[in-house]
């Protein structure tokens, strides 16, 4: 039988306990906060959440209605005349209005240069705004406008 020996690794550190505990709590703190945050974290910039969300009730349809999406009355009637319509402009914004007559149902937008969308909203019932950054591009503003009944 050969006698084999065993070679151990020390590892001297020198760290004092003060330092040692508040290492462990500031690891433990910085857990917990992540932890924290995960759990009541909302991607406000991805939409809303399923809470802030409501349906129309039968009957309704989600329209702008001056400048805010609302549930209203509807005639139980059909879209008609619907118009795509559009404006260029310079990115730091656009507006394109829907032709006399005729409602906004909905817009968009897209930057050229590199531009990110940095707003698009209804400005009201016949108003699409859109605005782009940085905005040395350009801007191209859609709204999708249908008779107003």
């Amino acid at each position: 039988m050969v006698n084999k020996k065993r070679k151990d690794i020390n590892i001297n550190l020198k760290i004092s306990n003060k330092v040692l505990y508040t290492f462990i709590a500031v690891f433990i703190l910085s857990i917990m906060g992540v932890g924290v945050f995960a759990s009541t974290y909302t991607a406000s910039g991805a939409g809303h959440p399923y809470t802030e969300i409501s349906t129309c009730a039968e009957g309704e349809t989600l329209q702008v209605v001056s400048g805010i999406w609302s549930c209203v009355s509807s005639t139980g009637g059909y879209l008609t005349g619907v118009e795509r319509v559009t404006a260029s402009g310079l990115a730091g914004g656009t507006t394109v209005y829907c032709p006399s007559g005729k409602k906004l149902m909905g817009g968009g937008c897209s930057c050229t240069n590199g531009g990110e969308i940095s707003s698009s909203y209804p400005m009201d019932d016949h108003r699409w705004r859109c605005i782009c950054s940085p905005t040395s591009g350009t801007i191209s503003a859609v709204a999708l406008c249908a008779n107003a009944e």
